[in-house]
């Protein structure tokens, strides 16, 4: 699992800053960038620093529509404090010993199609009296309401140790730095940076021959951007005995859904550099079927909607190969793509000391460490969440093995012991199922890697000292 798709599903709970941004280092008199700094390998973006207001920034679209440099702040889950559902309620990560953004960010619903955000100050509450929602009654008009008294109740709970805010009053868009345009590189993959009105220049995303989003990954056959990937479809499937996934690409809001292009496949044993891959095409077919609730019978898909699923196996070599470079001289080892400018993307890190693929990422004490990129999610193995255990997604995992575990403030390592008998497994209670935010211990009923293949473990934790230091540079 990478750390992007963790933090799609745990977006509040550790700092999705922890995945490095891309490429360009190319800052201004207002917008720099913040960097990484460890000993023997070249600095690395971590984010950029708008200077004038003294906030973290990313470029997104403003309320205005144009693209700006919008600080990151405290984001909006979507509910209210108040019966018209105008003041949004917004959960901040203080329990992390980090100062508190002045700012908020309101993004519309998704059905809404509107990527805009909007940025507002915030104004601290010390208690929800009631959480309301939008909805839409059966004629299709908005409507707010109120959630029930219990559930108001165990939100509560859950976020007890969280700082919470509402909207105080919107932000000048116009007070955010603005690009102006755009600019390109050439070979493959493409480099789009935005241009800011300051001259600061920030990779807005990397594309291949056709023009398509891609994603540089390396494997053991070599290094290649891939896009338009087929992902497959929850609970959907392309036989009736429901074995079969269907894949789809998912489709930006209000477009027609495309077709994918490829299926990759990738294992990786436990304790190796890179994972093996296999890639493949995709087939259409008409017809599907899906479970509508997990555990469910296997029925007909009654849409009748296009399905795809995968195809005959295709050389990674059809793929644009893109060159890598290593570069290091003392502890750490950066496996880095390089472009015609000079600006770089570093995939990974190899840890000589530890012999260990890395990533820079926050720890729990607040320093930037080279973490092991092998994930793992945390359970235990009794109803009272006293006896914890690792679970590991890769392949033949084996005692003294790293691997790193989310955590409410930061990132936690751990070396995997033996492996533990299969059986009922536990998490936490709280928001996102980790500690610290409730009291509850729960069945797991969720597998951040999937069911199969996962292995629980007993675990040590290890300090963070034990890990290469970066240091953070902040303009």
């Amino acid at each position: 699992m990478t750390l992007r798709r963790l933090c799609l599903v745990l977006p509040l709970l550790f700092g999705c800053d922890a995945e490095l941004a891309p490429g360009a280092v190319v800052g201004s008199t207002r917008v720099q960038p913040i960097m990484l700094r460890a000993e023997g390998v070249p600095d690395h973006p971590l984010g950029w620093q708008d200077t004038q207001l003294d906030v973290e920034c990313k470029v997104a679209t403003a309320a205005d529509g144009e693209r700006r440099c919008l600080p990151t702040g405290v984001s909006s889950l979507g509910m209210f404090v108040d019966e018209d559902c105008t003041r949004e309620l917004l959960y901040s990560k203080a329990y992390c010993d980090e100062p508190t953004s002045r700012y908020g960010l309101i993004t519309p619903p998704p059905d809404e199609c509107d990527g805009r955000v909007e940025v507002v100050e915030l104004e601290p509450i010390a208690e929800v009296t009631a959480h309301f929602l939008r909805s839409r009654d059966a004629d299709g008009r908005a409507t707010c309401v109120r959630l029930e008294p219990e559930n108001t109740r165990l939100l509560n709970t859950q976020a007890a140790n969280v700082a919470k805010f509402r909207r105080k009053r919107a932000v000048d868009p116009a007070t955010f730095a603005r690009v102006v345009s755009e600019e390109r590189t050439a070979g493959v993959p493409v480099r789009v940076y935005d241009v800011l009105e300051d001259g600061a220049r920030i990779v807005r995303e990397q594309q291949d021959e056709r023009g398509a989003s891609c994603w540089v990954q390396a494997f053991e056959q070599g290094a290649y951007c891939i896009g338009e990937l087929g992902y497959a479809k929850f609970q959907a499937y392309a036989d009736a005995r429901c074995l079969t996934p269907v894949y789809h690409l998912p489709p930006l809001c209000g477009a027609e859904e495309q077709a994918p292009r490829h299926v990759l496949e990738t294992s990786q044993r436990c304790g190796t550099e890179l994972p093996s891959a296999r890639l493949y095409g995709v087939q259409e077919q008409s017809e599907s079927h899906e479970r509508r609730s997990l555990g469910g019978a296997c029925e007909p898909n009654p849409d009748g909607e296009r399905v795809y699923v995968r195809g005959l196996e295709l050389p990674l070599s059809s793929l644009p190969a893109v060159p890598l470079t290593r570069e290091g001289s003392a502890r750490l080892q950066a496996v880095a793509h390089v472009d015609e400018r000079g600006q770089r993307t570093v995939l990974h890190y190899w840890d000589r000391a530890l012999s260990m693929v890395c990533t820079p990422m926050r720890a729990a004490d607040g320093s930037y460490r080279c973490l092991p990129r092998q994930y793992a999610n945390e359970v235990f193995a009794d109803p009272g969440c006293s006896e914890p255990r690792a679970r590991v997604g890769c392949e033949a995992p084996m005692a003294g093995q790293l691997a790193s575990l989310p955590g409410l403030c930061g990132m936690r390592a751990v070396r995997l012991g033996a492996p533990v008998a299969s059986g009922t497994s536990y998490v936490r209670g709280g928001l996102g199922g980790l500690g610290g935010l409730g009291d509850s211990c729960r069945v797991d009923t969720t597998d951040l890697f999937g069911t199969s293949g996962s292995v629980s473990m007993s675990a040590e934790e290890l300090p963070a000292t034990a890990f290469a230091l970066f240091e953070q540079v902040v303009p």
